[in-house]
């Protein structure tokens, strides 16, 4: 089914969101959002196996709200 991610950062912040499956050796990244704003958003039609959301921070500071949702 489909994995959605969304982040939402504080104004002023310019996070990028990146989704990763694990290949068995490591962890790959299968989506991404990398937009100038402070929100990122992610909608990938995924197949079994271990997922994880990983986080850059490039500007600004504060704190981020994540959410993920999966079928």
């Amino acid at each position: 089914g489909y994995i959605r991610a969304w982040l939402q950062g504080t104004a002023g912040t310019d996070p990028d969101l990146y989704l990763q499956r694990w290949s068995g050796t490591a962890w790959v990244n299968v989506a991404s959002s990398t937009s100038l704003s402070p929100q990122e958003r992610i909608t990938y039609l995924g197949t079994a196996g271990f997922y994880t959301l990983r986080v850059y921070a490039y500007s600004g500071g504060g704190t981020y709200d994540a959410w993920a949702t999966h079928p």
